[in-house]
C-alpha cells in the first residue's frame, strides 16, 4: 500500500460542510470563511514515549490526538471547522491504521470537524494535527483579558489524567482501581460543549488545562498582568483521587495536567448569567478563586495561610495542606 492508497483507504471521508471548497486530494485545501469571523488555528504534536505510552491502543490514540487540539479551539471560544493530519510511523500497519482512523474520525464526526489534508511519512511514531476553527471577530477568549474582580472557574474535576500517568509508572501499587481510571488520561473529552455557553455568558478569557491548573492559570495571569487567589478546598477532585491521601490527591489535581478541562474567568456581573446557562444545559462548573491586582500578592487581604505559586496565592484553612512545590509539565 503506497501513501496515496493509505490516505484514500483510511482518512478520506465525505463532508457536507459548505465552507470547504476543496478538501483532501490536491496541493492545498480551500476554505471559505464566514463573514465577520476570525480563524483560530492550533497545532499539537504527540510523540510516542513523550505524550503517550507505547502500549496505548490505537483507537484511543486517534481519539486523543484530535481531542487535545479541539480543546485549544474550545479555550478560544472557536467552533471547529477543519483539521489536517501529519502521521509519521515506522511502517504501514493496517491493523493500527484501521483502529487509529476509527478513533480519530469518530471524534471528528461527533465534533462536526472535517479532515481536509495532511501528510504521511516513515519514521518514529508521531502525530501532528492542525485544527482550524471560527470565532466571531473580537469575541475570542484571549488569555490577556482577565480583569481584577473576575471569578475563576473550571469546567470539571481535575487530577484524573495525572493519576493515570502515575499508575502507568507503577505508583500506588498498594491500591486497587478499576480500568475506568485511565479514561481521563486516554480519552479526555474536549470541552467544545461549553463554547456557546461561555460566549453567551461573556467570559473574559480561558485556557485549557493541559499542564496543570496552577501552571496554566499563571499563563493567563502573566499576559493579563494580574494576580489570583485560589482556594485549595474548592479545587474539584476526580473521584478516583479519593483513594489517595489528601496531599497526593491535591498535587495531582493542581499540577498534573492532561485534564483538558477549561479554566476561565468571568466578571461578577456575568456570573448569574453563567450559572443560569450551565443549569439550563445540565453542565457543572466550579468556582476556585478570584482575580486580584498583582500587588495583592505581597499584601494579602486573606486571614488564612497561603503560599505563592507564580502569580497565584494558594490558600487553605489549614496551611499544612498546601503543597510545598508545584510544577506543571514542561517540554524543555
Amino acid at each position: 500500500m503506497d501513501e496515496f492508497e493509505l490516505i484514500k483507504t483510511y482518512f478520506v471521508t465525505p463532508s457536507n460542510n459548505k465552507q470547504i471548497i476543496l478538501g483532501v486530494g490536491d496541493d492545498c485545501a480551500l476554505l471559505e470563511p464566514s463573514i465577520n469571523s476570525s480563524m483560530a488555528i492550533s497545532t499539537d504534536t504527540l510523540v510516542e514515549g513523550v505524550h503517550f505510552f507505547n502500549d496505548v491502543d490505537s483507537f484511543t490514540l486517534g481519539y486523543k490526538a484530535l481531542a487535545v487540539n479541539l480543546s485549544d479551539l474550545a479555550a478560544m471560544g472557536a467552533k471547529p471547522l477543519v483539521f489536517t493530519l501529519a502521521l509519521t510511523m515506522p511502517k504501514v500497519d493496517t491493523a493500527f491504521l484501521e483502529d487509529f482512523s476509527k478513533g480519530l474520525l469518530t471524534l471528528a464526526q461527533e465534533s462536526n470537524i472535517s479532515l481536509v489534508g495532511g501528510d504521511t511519512t516513515r519514521g518514529p511514531l508521531s502525530i501532528t494535527i492542525t485544527v482550524i476553527g471560527e470565532v466571531v471577530s473580537g469575541k475570542a477568549f484571549r488569555r490577556s483579558n482577565a480583569k481584577v474582580g473576575d471569578y475563576i472557574f473550571v469546567t470539571g474535576p481535575l487530577g484524573g489524567a495525572a493519576l493515570g500517568v502515575g499508575l502507568r509508572l507503577g505508583k500506588h501499587n498498594n491500591l486497587t482501581f478499576s480500568k475506568e481510571v485511565f479514561k481521563s488520561l486516554d480519552m479526555p473529552y474536549p470541552r467544545i460543549d461549553m463554547i456557546d455557553i461561555l460566549a453567551r455568558s461573556k467570559v473574559n478569557c480561558a485556557i485549557d488545562i493541559s499542564d496543570g491548573v496552577i501552571a496554566d492559570l499563571n499563563h493567563i495571569l502573566s499576559l493579563s498582568h494580574v494576580g489570583a487567589v485560589v482556594y485549595l478546598d474548592d479545587i474539584p477532585l476526580n473521584h478516583n483521587l479519593l483513594a489517595l491521601d489528601s496531599s497526593d490527591a491535591k498535587k495531582y489535581a493542581l499540577g498534573g495536567g492532561e485534564d483538558y478541562e477549561l479554566c476561565f474567568t468571568v466578571s461578577a456581573e456575568n456570573c448569574e448569567q453563567l450559572r443560569k446557562e450551565c443549569k439550563s444545559a445540565g453542565k457543572e462548573i466550579f468556582c476556585i478563586g478570584k482575580i486580584i491586582p498583582e500587588q495583592g500578592l505581597t499584601n494579602p487581604q486573606i486571614a488564612m495561610p497561603y503560599k505563592n505559586f507564580g502569580k497565584i496565592q494558594l490558600v487553605a484553612p489549614n496551611g499544612k495542606d498546601i503543597p510545598s512545590e508545584l510544577k506543571g509539565y514542561m517540554h524543555f
